[in-house]
C-alpha cells in the first residue's frame, strides 16, 4: 500500500492545493459506490445521476447570481484556456502581467501565432495598474482578463469595478477573471464580469475538477469536442465522483465571512511575531489567505526544506511554475536578492492559531540559522 510521511505535518501551502476534506470525500465515495452510472445513459440510474449533477451545478451557480450558468471542466487551467481560445479570434486581447500561467502562457502562444496581446503593468503588491489597463483598451479589444486574487501575493483586484470601467470604454468587450484563489474566500456575486474560472482542489476537494462560470447568453466555443456533454459546451463524460466531492466540500466552506475572519486572525498571528527583517510583499490590501514575504539574500528553497524538517510545509511562490524566479514579482519590480528569498504562506480556515505560532517560530529560527551559516546580513 502506498504511504506518505507528510500526513501529520502542518500544512500552510493552501494556495497550491488544499488538504481534501475527509467528510466530503467519504460522502462522495458513498454516493459514487451506489451511483456509478454514466449520466448520459437513458435508464433510471443514469437519469438520476444526471439530475444529481444539475444539483451540483445549481450549488455553484448560487454563489454568482441568477444571470450566470456553470460549465464543468477538469481544472482552472482548462477554463482559462477555453476563454482565450473563444475570444481571441478578432481584435486584441488585454491581460495583466499578474495572471496565472494558465492565462499568461496561453496568451504568449496566441501572440506567437499572430494575435495581438496587450499586457497591463502591476503595482508593487501584484495588483494590476488600473490606469495602464484602461489605456490599453480600444474599440478593437475583444477580451480583457484580470486575475481576481493573485496566487503569489494575494493581491486583490476589484474585478467588478474593473469590468464596469472597461465596458464604459468598449461596451462590446468580454471581461474574464481567474477566480481560482477567490472562490469561497471572498464575495463573488457578479454584475459586470462575464466569465469566472474556478478549481475544486483549492477549496478542499480533489484534483481534476473545475468550472467556467459564464453569463447566460454568452457563447463560449467548446475547447473539447466529442459526445456533446455540458449541452455541447464541453464534451467528455462528467467526473461524477469529483463533482460530488466538490459539492460536499463547498458545504464545509459556505460561511465565507466567518472563514475570512478566521484567516485574518491567522495572518495577524503570523506577522505579529515574524522577524522584522523579512520583506513583506503582501500588504494590507491583499487577501489574508495568501502571505508573501522575502528572506532577502537567502535562498527560499533551503528555508522551505528546513521548515519541512520541522514539520511545516510552506511554499516559495507559484506551485504551477517550477525552477524559475517569479515572473509576477519581477514585474512588480523586485530585485534578484528579493526574488531568490520569496516565501509564501497560504491558509485554510481549518488551520489553527497554534499551528501558525509554531510555524512562525520555526521560520524565525530557520532564517537566523541559515543567515549565520551563509554569513548573510539582511537588508531592511
Amino acid at each position: 500500500m502506498l504511504q506518505s510521511s507528510n500526513s501529520n505535518k502542518i500544512y500552510l501551502d493552501n494556495a497550491s492545493t488544499t488538504r481534501p476534506d475527509e467528510s466530503a470525500l467519504n460522502k462522495a465515495v458513498e454516493y459514487y459506490t451506489q451511483n456509478f452510472y454514466n449520466p448520459s445513459s437513458l435508464y433510471s440510474g443514469g437519469v438520476e445521476v444526471s439530475l444529481h449533477l444539475e444539483k451540483i451545478r445549481e450549488k455553484i451557480q448560487s454563489f454568482f447570481g441568477k444571470n450566470y450558468e456553470v460549465i464543468f471542466t477538469s481544472c482552472g487551467t482548462e477554463s482559462d484556456n477555453n476563454v482565450l481560445e473563444s475570444f481571441s479570434h478578432k481584435g486584441n486581447v488585454v491581460i495583466s502581467a499578474g495572471e496565472h500561467s494558465a492565462i499568461y502562457e496561453k496568451a504568449k502562444k496566441l501572440k506567437e501565432n499572430g494575435k495581438e496581446i496587450r499586457i497591463a503593468s502591476l503595482n508593487k503588491n501584484g495588483s494590476v495598474n488600473k490606469e495602464n489597463l484602461y489605456s490599453l483598451i480600444d474599440e478593437n479589444t475583444s477580451l480583457v482578463s484580470v486575475i481576481h486574487i493573485n496566487n503569489e501575493t494575494g493581491a486583490v483586484n476589484d474585478v467588478e469595478t474593473l469590468a464596469k470601467k472597461c465596458k464604459e470604454i468598449n461596451k462590446n468587450l468580454v471581461f474574464h477573471t481567474d477566480g481560482v484563489q477567490s472562490f469561497l474566500k471572498t464575495e463573488t456575486k457578479l454584475d459586470y464580469v462575464d466569465l469566472f474560472s474556478l478549481s475544486a482542489h483549492k477549496v478542499g476537494a480533489i484534483k481534476g475538477v473545475g468550472a467556467l462560470v459564464k453569463r447566460k447568453g454568452l457563447f463560449v466555443a467548446p475547447l473539447i469536442i466529442g459526445g456533446g456533454q455540458e449541452k455541447g459546451k464541453r464534451s467528455g463524460t462528467e467526473n461524477v465522483f469529483g463533482l460530488t466531492d466538490f459539492y460536499y466540500a463547498i458545504e464545509q466552506r459556505e460561511n465565507i465571512k466567518e472563514n475570512y475572519e478566521k484567516v485574518l486572525l491567522l495572518k495577524k498571528t503570523l506577522l505579529d511575531g515574524l522577524n522584522e527583517q523579512f520583506l513583506l510583499i503582501s500588504d494590507e490590501n491583499c487577501s489574508p489567505y495568501v502571505v508573501s514575504f522575502s528572506a532577502q539574500g537567502l535562498k527560499s528553497e533551503i528555508i522551505l526544506h528546513l521548515m519541512e524538517d520541522n514539520g511545516v510545509l510552506i511554499g516559495t511562490g507559484s506551485a504551477c511554475s517550477k525552477n524559475s524566479d517569479s515572473r509576477v514579482l519581477k514585474e512588480c519590480g523586485y530585485p534578484q536578492d528579493v526574488l531568490k528569498g520569496v516565501l509564501r504562506v497560504s491558509f485554510s480556515p481549518f488551520n489553527t492559531v497554534e499551528e501558525v505560532v509554531y510555524a512562525r517560530e520555526k521560520l524565525n529560527e530557520s532564517v537566523e540559522k541559515l543567515s549565520k551559516v551563509m554569513n548573510v546580513k539582511w537588508k531592511k
